[in-house]
């Protein structure tokens, strides 16, 4: 009676293994095929392919140079705009400066003239 419970259990616990997964697992690494099955049970198979490598080509190389040669080309146009820019920041600055003592200039003389007419009275 012993015996037939080992084998009873032993059973049990046979049945409660998924023979699809254990299927599945012995082949996951061995393989690329992976065989599955769905709902109904039909079995369906995943192939794991692996993109091939890509070589440059000649094509791709003169694409690139052409690129490159719009960047550099676009980078020399920026840096001059920015040369330029530069100038008239630093030409708007010294106008701006002089401005600034020719406006605290004329205040000093209408202060003094202010003085000299409030004296007088």
């Amino acid at each position: 009676m012993r015996h037939c419970s080992v084998g009873v259990r032993a059973s049990r616990t046979m049945s409660h293994v998924d023979p699809r997964r254990q299927f599945i697992r012995s082949r996951r690494f061995r393989n690329l095929d992976i065989r599955t099955f769905d709902s109904a049970g039909r079995a369906t198979y995943i192939r794991f392919v692996e993109p091939a490598p890509k070589h440059p080509t000649a094509m791709d190389d003169s694409i690139h140079s052409q690129r490159i040669s719009i960047i550099s080309e676009n980078l020399t146009a920026i840096q001059g705009q920015i040369r330029k820019i530069e100038r008239a920041h630093a030409n708007e600055a010294r106008t701006n400066r002089l401005l600034v003592e020719e406006v605290l200039a004329l205040q000093k003389m209408l202060q003094d003239t202010d003085w000299s007419t409030t004296r007088d009275t």
